[in-house]
């Protein structure tokens, strides 16, 4: 749980909790491509006060190993599926995109390693909800896009030989 600023109600400075919730089911690197959706994460961040303020989600429609799954360092290719909402005091934007990169694992040494991603993503529709976002008196813009989202982060492990460790640390953009 999370202490943050929120000034949606008022134009005053409000602190409350915000719960961020992150459901991922299956690594992309360690589980082969079988169906598309077979690896997805969901990510939802919830203020105390019931406001949906980020809402992410990304399935796997299509993944090939770049090298072979014995080797030390993993590269795999992944098109993905994803949908974006978030909401801010400035804005307010939803869109469905398809991605195409590359996840990587990096093991520094027996006991941690690095992961990355490297993600171009097409925007086949997003709308924006702000005040200089349309034209006119509309408040409001929808269309297509383009962007990049490269991610890394550390891992590693709990104990010499254990196999499984503590929880990966992210950092992204």
């Amino acid at each position: 749980m999370q202490v943050t600023q929120d000034t949606f109600s008022t134009d005053r400075d409000i602190e409350s909790a915000t719960l961020v919730a992150d459901l991922l089911y299956r690594d992309p690197i360690t589980q082969p491509y079988q169906a598309p959706f077979d690896v997805f994460g969901v990510r939802a961040q919830v203020s105390a006060h019931g406001a949906l303020h980020l809402l992410r989600a990304s399935g796997r429609l299509y993944g090939a190993n770049l090298n072979g799954t014995t080797r030390r360092h993993r590269h795999l290719f992944a098109v993905n599926q994803r949908f974006d909402y978030a909401r801010n005091p400035a804005q307010e934007f939803g869109g469905q995109s398809v991605e195409a990169g590359i996840y990587s694992r990096w093991r520094l040494s027996e006991h941690s390693g690095l992961r990355t991603q490297l993600f171009v993503d097409a925007i086949v529709l997003g709308a924006m909800d702000a005040t200089v976002a349309g034209t006119g008196l509309r408040g409001y813009d929808f269309g297509p896009g383009l962007g990049c989202a490269p991610k890394w982060r550390s891992s590693g492990r709990a104990s010499p030989g254990s196999g499984r460790g503590p929880a990966p640390r992210s950092s992204t953009r």
